[in-house]
């Protein structure tokens, strides 16, 4: 069965797309996900957290708190 790979959600620092950075580590790769916006030095430009599939990587860079673009933060 194939691997779906979540969509990306913007960033949540500067609402600029997402993308996935391969990181060759030994003999294996694995991935991030990080702010691609190249209009701004966004602090989420280059995240620290590696995972073993693309999957994982959007599953973690998707997590949002309370407070999103979807739900607006209260008055």
């Amino acid at each position: 069965m194939p691997l779906i790979i979540p969509q990306l959600e913007l960033c949540p620092f500067c609402d600029g797309p997402a993308g996935f950075d391969r990181i060759p580590m030994g003999n294996k790769i694995c991935w991030a996900v990080g702010c691609h916006n190249q209009e701004v030095d966004c602090i989420a430009y280059r995240m620290m957290a590696t995972f073993a599939t693309k999957a994982e990587a959007a599953l973690a860079w998707n997590i949002r708190g309370k407070r999103s673009r979807r739900m607006p933060a209260p008055d």
